[in-house]
C-alpha cells in the first residue's frame, strides 16, 4: 500500500504520519531489499533546487517525508494536503522502541568517536533490549569509506542504518555504497547522535509549534548556522510567495 506523493517546490514529499512512515519502515525491514529515506528541512529543499546530486537523490527515495513545521505550514497555507509529516528526529527514539519490540538491528554511523560512542551508550542504557549491532565516526571519505566499516555492515547484517552526519555527506555515502551495504532501512538522521550523547538537546515544544526551531539552532551555533539560515530562509520565503501569488491569482480567474 502506497500513499500518493505530495509535490512541493520540485520534490514529491510521501503523505505520512509517524504511524504511517514506522509502518513503511517496517515493511521495508519485511521486503528485505536496500531502501533509503531522507527527510530534507528547508534549507535541504533549496539546496535541492541547485545541487542535482541532491535532487536526485531525493527523487530516488524511497521514503521522503518534511522535516520541519515550516514546510508543513507552508503547504497548509497553499492549500496542499499533508499529514503531519515525520521528520527522522521524531522517528529515532521510536526505531529504537521498534528494535526492542521486534529484534531489530541497527547500525549507526556518524559523528565523532567520543559522540557516537556515547550516544550508543546511552540508547543502550535506555533501550536495553535493544539491537545496537555495530557503530563508527562519520570522518571519513563518504565515497571511499574505510574497508573494514563496509565489511562490519555487511557482516553484523542489520535492518536499520542510522547515518548521523550533515548533508550531503548522509546522502553521498548512502547513495556511493548503496548496493554493497544492502540494508533494507539506511536513514539519514543528521544531529540526532549529538543529542542522544547529551551533546546537544532538542528545541522546545513551542518554539517548534512556531515554526522557529531554527532560530534555536541559530542561537545555539552562531558562527556555523547564521549563512545557511540568512540565506536559505530568504530563498524559500520568496519562492512561497511567488507560489502563493501564483494561486491567488489562478484562484481568482476561477
Amino acid at each position: 500500500m502506497t500513499d500518493a506523493k505530495v509535490p512541493f517546490m520540485g520534490l514529491n514529499f510521501d503523505n505520512l504520519d509517524l504511524t504511517g512512515a514506522l509502518e513503511r519502515v517496517e515493511q521495508f525491514i519485511a521486503e528485505r531489499k536496500p531502501r533509503m529515506i531522507f527527510t530534507p528541512n528547508v534549507a535541504l529543499l533549496v539546496w535541492s533546487r541547485r545541487d542535482r546530486f541532491l535532487k536526485d537523490t531525493y527523487d530516488r527515495c524511497d521514503m521522503l517525508t518534511v522535516d520541519g513545521v515550516v514546510i508543513c505550514y507552508a503547504m497548509k497555507i497553499l492549500g496542499i494536503p499533508l499529514k503531519t509529516s515525520p521528520s527522522a528526529s521524531l522517528m529515532f527514539y521510536p526505531l529504537f522502541e521498534l528494535s526492542q519490540d521486534q529484534g531489530y538491528r541497527i547500525f549507526m554511523v556518524g559523528a565523532e568517536e567520543n559522540v557516537v560512542s556515547t550516544a550508543v551508550a546511552n540508547l543502550r542504557e535506555q533501550y536495553p533490549e535493544a539491537q545496537i549491532v555495530g557503530y563508527h565516526h562519520g570522518y571519513f571519505d563518504m565515497e571511499n569509506p574505510p574497508a573494514e566499516l563496509i565489511t562490519e555492515i555487511q557482516k553484523t547484517n542489520p535492518d536499520l542504518l542510522l547515518i548521523g552526519m550533515a548533508t550531503p555527506y548522509k546522502e553521498r555515502f548512502v547513495v556511493s555504497n548503496f548496493e554493497r551495504m544492502n540494508v533494507p532501512v539506511s536513514l539519514g538522521v543528521g544531529g540526532m547522535f549529538d543529542i542522544a550523547a547529551g551533546e546537544a538537546q532538542f528545541a522546545p515544544e513551542w518554539i517548534r509549534k512556531l515554526a522557529l526551531e531554527w532560530l534555536y539552532r541559530l542561537l545555539q551555533e552562531p558562527r556555523r548556522m547564521w549563512k545557511r539560515y540568512l540565506t536559505t530562509n530568504t530563498v524559500f520565503l520568496c519562492l512561497f510567495a511567488v507560489e502563493f501569488v501564483k494561486r491567488r491569482i489562478l484562484f481568482i480567474r476561477e
